[in-house]
C-alpha cells in the first residue's frame, strides 16, 4: 500500500544543521565500509590461498606415495622374481614370454608408467613396452647403482639428451629371498608427470586470471621451476631464477620462508602467495594470485561507495531542499485530496493483495520501494516499515544489483515478464528462490509511473530439486565404486555398466560395452546344452515378472574365453523407464575346484566298479575276502559319516579355502562364533567374514601361508574375546597351492589362566 507522510517543517537552520551532520556521517561511514572491505577481502584471499596449498600439498604427497607402493609391491613379490627369472632361464618359452608382456602392457594400460624395460641382471634389455627408445646415460647410471645396492631408485623430475620432455626414472631390482645377494633382473619404469601430477599442480579450484600453482626446488645457486606456469610457456625445468633476486618469492620459498608471501614473481608483478613444503621431497608448492585481482573488487565496491557517497549527499541536499520549497507549497494539499479521493478505488484492491501469500511489492522507476505487502514480510522477513522508501537493492544479491533496473527498462519498453525466476536476500541473510510477475503501474493518462512485482516462493522446490539431484549423484558414486560388475539393460541391450564391468569382460571404454547384446557375451549354449539366448530370456523375463531372479550363467568375455559366473537380475526404475539392474561376480575359481573334486570323485568310482568287477571273476574261494573288502568300505563309509560328525562338533571355527581366499565348506563352530549361517559365510572372503575389512588385513596368515608354503598364525580380539588362528596350505600333486585349512580357536580361557 503507498504511504504519504507530512512531518513538520523544520527551520533553515536546523535543516542545514542536520544536512551538514548527515554529510559528516556519510564520508565517515564510506571510509569505514572501504577499510573494512579492504580487510575482509586480503584475509579471505589469504585464507583461500592457505586451503589451496594444503589441498596441492595433500594430492601430490598421495599421488607420490601410490607410486612409492606400487615400486614395494613389484620390490618385494617373490612370485614375480620367479616368474622373470624363469623367462630369462627360457627366453624362447612363448607363454612365459606373454606373461611378462601383460604384466608390463597392464602397467601401461592403467597409466601409471610412459615406459617400462625388463633387463636381465647385466643391464641387457630383455623386453621393453610399446614405443619405447633406447636408454640414455643418465638411465645406466642408475641401473648400474641398482644393480650394487639391490635397492629400489625413485629419481627426481628430469630430463636427458635423448627425452626432452620431464620425467621420473624408476628402477627395481628384482630379488629372490632364497639368493637375496644377487640381482634377477631389473624393471625400468619412466613415468611422465602428466599421468596425474600435472593436474594436480596447474588446477585452480575457483575462476581466477592470475592464480596458478608452482612446484620448484633449489638447484645450486638458483631456483628451478618444475612445472608449466600459465603466463609463461616452455618452463618446466627449464626457467631459473638466481637466488640473489630476493624480491620474488620463488627465492623467498627456497631461503625457508613458509605460509604467507607478499613479493613479486617470475613476471615482475606483485603477487600474494603461500608457500608449503612436500614431504619426503625437494619440492616447494607455491600457490599465488596477481595483488591486482585481489583488489579488483575493492577499487570497484571503492568507486561504487563513492559514488553512493556522493548520491547521498546530493540525495541529503535536494532532501533539504524539497522540504524547504514544500512549506511553501501547496502542492501537497491538492495530492493530499486527489489522494482521499482514490483510496476509496483501490481499498478492495489493496485488501486482496495485502492478504495475498503471495510476496507484492511495487516500486518507483527509480527503484524505491512505495508498497510491501503481508507476503512480502513472509518472504523476505522485513516489515513494510522497514523497505518502505528503499531501494531494492536492499533485497538484491551483490550480484544481482543491477537485475531491477534492466526489469524497470524492460516495462518501460511495452515488456510484460512473467514466471522469471532470480534469488533475492532476506533479512536474516537468507537466500529466497521466486518466481517473478512483472507489470507496469500506471496513473490515469496512462503513463508508467512504477512497477509492481508479484513473487513466489519456490525455494522448497528448488531445495527438493537439489536433494534429488544429490541422491542421484550418491548412486553413481556408488554404482561405479562397487567391486562387482553391475549394469543396466533392457530385455535386449545395454544401457550402462560401471568400471568393474568393463575389467570383468575386458573392455576398455562404456561405448563398446554398451553396443553389445546380452547374448554377446555368452557362449552358443550352456553347461547343460540349454540354448544360452533361450535360457537368457526365460531369466529376463522372470526377473520382469518377480522382481528378482538368482542364478549361476556361463559368460564369455570379449575374447570368447568362458568364465562362471553368480548373476543377479533385479527390477528397477532407471530414468522413467522399468529396466533390469544384472550384478555379476565371477565364482571361476569356486566351481574349477568343485570339479576337480567331482573328477577326483568319478575317479574313485570308476576304480570301486573296476576292482568289483575283478572280485566277481574270482573263484568262490574268495567269497569271505570279498565279504572282509565289503565290510571294510561299510566302515569306511562309517567313518566318513563319523568325521563328518566330529568336524561338526569340533570346538573351534574351522573351514575348507581356496586359493583366492574364499570359503568353501566350514563347520557348525564357525557358524555360531561368527553368528551367521554357512549358506552366509560359503562363497565369502576369509577377512570378510573373520575381520569384517573388504582387503586382507595387515600380517593376513593366509596370505603369509600361501607365500611361505608352510603353517602361519596369529591372534585376533573379537567382541571382547581372543582367537588363535590357525592356517595350513593345501598343495596338489604338483606342489601347486590349491587353498588352505583355516581354523579359528578362542583362546579367552587359556590366557586367563597363563
Amino acid at each position: 500500500m503507498i504511504k504519504a507522510a507530512t512531518p513538520a517543517v523544520p527551520s533553515p537552520f536546523k535543516l542545514f544543521a542536520v544536512f551538514m551532520l548527515l554529510l559528516v556521517m556519510i564520508v565517515f561511514a564510506g571510509i569505514c565500509y572501504f577499510l573494512v572491505q579492504k580487510n575482509y577481502i586480503v584475509q579471505s584471499e589469504q585464507d583461500k590461498l592457505t586451503a589451496i596449498a594444503d589441498l596441492r600439498v595433500t594430492q601430490i604427497v598421495w599421488w607420490r606415495n601410490e607410486r612409492l607402493n606400487h615400486i614395494e609391491q613389484i620390490y618385494n613379490n617373490p612370485l614375480f622374481a620367479r616368474q622373470v627369472k624363469s623367462f630369462l632361464e627360457n627366453p624362447d618359452n612363448p607363454e612365459k614370454k606373454q606373461d611378462i608382456l601383460a604384466w608390463i602392457q597392464s602397467l601401461q594400460a592403467h597409466k601409471l608408467f610412459a615406459e617400462v624395460y625388463l633387463l636381465d641382471a647385466k643391464g641387457r634389455q630383455i623386453l621393453v613396452s610399446k614405443n619405447a627408445g633406447e636408454l640414455g646415460t643418465h638411465a645406466r647410471e642408475l641401473i648400474a647403482q641398482v644393480l650394487v645396492n639391490r635397492l629400489p631408485v625413485f629419481s627426481d623430475l628430469h630430463t636427458a639428451p635423448h627425452y626432452h620432455f620431464a620425467h621420473f626414472d624408476i628402477v627395481i631390482p628384482l630379488l629372490l629371498p632364497e639368493t637375496p645377494e644377487s640381482v634377477t633382473g631389473v624393471i625400468f619404469m619412466r613415468m611422465n608427470p602428466q599421468s596425474g601430477l600435472s593436474e594436480r599442480i596447474q588446477s585452480w579450484p575457483t575462476p581466477s586470471l592470475t592464480a596458478e600453482t608452482l612446484l620448484i626446488r633449489r638447484d645450486d645457486n638458483s631456483v628451478l621451476f618444475l612445472n608449466e606456469l600459465r603466463h609463461r610457456k616452455d618452463t618446466e625445468l627449464k626457467l631459473r631464477i638466481p637466488l640473489s633476486d630476493d624480491k620474488i618469492v620463488a627465492v623467498k620459498a627456497v631461503n625457508g620462508m613458509e605460509g604467507i608471501i607478499n613479493g613479486v614473481d617470475y613476471r615482475g608483478v606483485q603477487v600474494l602467495a603461500v608457500a608449503r613444503k612436500i614431504p619426503g621431497t625437494p619440492w616447494i608448492m607455491i600457490a599465488k594470485v596477481d595483488k591486482k585481482e585481489i583488489y579488483a573488487p575493492l577499487h570497484e565496491q571503492a568507486w561504487i561507495a563513492g559514488v553512493g557517497i556522493f548520491l547521498l549527499i546530493i540525495s541529503a541536499a535536494a532532501a533539504v531542499r524539497f522540504w524547504w520549497w514544500r512549506q511553501r507549497s501547496e502542492f501537497y494539499l491538492e495530492l493530499y485530496e486527489e489522494r482521499k479521493h482514490s483510496e476509496d478505488r483501490v481499498r478492495q484492491l489493496a485488501s486482496v493483495v495485502e492478504n495475498s501469500s503471495d510476496a507484492i511489492f511495487a516500486l518507483t522507476l527509480d527503484g524505491i520501494i512505495t508498497s510491501w505487502n503481508k507476503g512480502a514480510e513472509l518472504s523476505f522477513g522485513y516489515k513494510e516499515s522497514e523497505v518502505f522508501g528503499k531501494s531494492i537493492a536492499l533485497l538484491s544479491l551483490p550480484d544481482k544489483q543491477k537485475e531491477a533496473r534492466d526489469f524497470i527498462e524492460k516495462i518501460k519498453e511495452g515488456e510484460k515478464i512473467e514466471y522469471y525466476e532470480t534469488i533475492y536476500r532476506r533479512k536474516d541473510g537468507k537466500n529466497v528462490n521466486l518466481s517473478l510477475s512483472i507489470a507496469p503501474v500506471m496513473d490515469n493518462d496512462g503513463k508508467i509511473i512504477g512497477v509492481s512485482f508479484i513473487g513466489r516462493d519456490v525455494t522448497a522446490t528448488r531445495r527438493m530439486e537439489e536433494k534429488l539431484h544429490k541422491s542421484e549423484e550418491e548412486y553413481r558414486a556408488l554404482f561405479e565404486s562397487s567391486r562387482d560388475a553391475i549394469m543396466m539393460l533392457d530385455r535386449n541391450v545395454f544401457l550402462d555398466c560401471n568400471k568393474a564391468t568393463l575389467d570383468l569382460f575386458d573392455f576398455s571404454s562404456k561405448e563398446q560395452f554398451v553396443a553389445k547384446r546380452p547374448s554377446d557375451l555368452s557362449p552358443a549354449s550352456q553347461l547343460d546344452g540349454e540354448d544360452s539366448l533361450t535360457a537368457a530370456r526365460k531369466h529376463i523375463e522372470k526377473a520382469y515378472r518377480d522382481g528378482a531372479d538368482f542364478f549361476e550363467w556361463l559368460h564369455a568375455r570379449r575374447d570368447g574365453s568362458p568364465f562362471y559366473t553368480e548373476v543377479l537380475l533385479s527390477r528397477l526404475e532407471y530414468q522413467g523407464n522399468t529396466v533390469l539392474q544384472g550384478t555379476i561376480r565371477d565364482i571361476t575359481g569356486r566351481v574349477n575346484m568343485e570339479n576337480e573334486l567331482r573328477r577326483h570323485r568319478e575317479r574313485l568310482e570308476e576304480q570301486v566298479l573296476e576292482r568289483t568287477a575283478q572280485l566277481r571273476e574270482a573263484n568262490q574261494a574268495l567269497r569271505e575276502e570279498i565279504a572282509g573288502h565289503q565290510r571294510t568300505e561299510a566302515a569306511a563309509a562309517k567313518a566318513a559319516q563319523e568325521w563328518q560328525a566330529v568336524f561338526d562338533n569340533i570346538s573351534d571355527a574351522v573351514s575348507l579355502l581356496s586359493e583366492d581366499g574364499r570359503i568353501l565348506k566350514c563347520n557348525t563352530a564357525m557358524e555360531k562364533i561368527f553368528g551367521k549361517t554357512s549358506a552366509e559365510i560359503i562363497g565369502r572372503y576369509c577377512f570378510d567374514i573373520v575381520h569384517g575389512t573388504s582387503e586382507p588385513v595387515e600380517n593376513c596368515p593366509f596370505i603369509r601361508a600361501r607365500q611361505s608354503r608352510r603353517r602361519e598364525t596369529m591372534e585376533l580380539s573379537l567382541a571382547g574375546r581372543c582367537f588363535a588362528v590357525l592356517v595350513d596350505p593345501l598343495f596338489d600333486s604338483q606342489g601347486e597351492f590349491t587353498g588352505a585349512v583355516h581354523i579359528v580357536t578362542d583362546i579367552t580361557e587359556h590366557n586367563k589362566i597363563t
